[in-house]
């Protein structure tokens, strides 16, 4: 048997996997990626303490916020 063949062979499916660490698969569109933020240590411990998917709306309504802010500076100095 080649090397690794058998790795994949009895793997079960992606939903399966998720349901068995409690966890719901990704929904199209979405990714999960492990990045490093730099932030007050209260503010990290509740980022943590979220579930992921309430983790996602947070970090989406902060860019909104952003990009609100941003919009409004710039039609101050027009």
């Amino acid at each position: 048997m080649p090397r690794g063949e058998n790795l994949d062979r009895d793997r079960p499916p992606r939903e399966e996997l998720a349901k068995r660490w409690g966890l719901t698969p990704f929904c199209p569109g979405e990714g999960g990626r492990r990045i490093y933020i730099r932030a007050r240590e209260e503010d990290l411990r509740a980022l943590e303490a979220l579930p992921p998917p309430v983790r996602g709306k947070v970090i989406r309504l902060g860019l909104e916020a952003l990009k609100e802010v941003a919009d409004a500076q710039e039609g101050e100095q027009a």
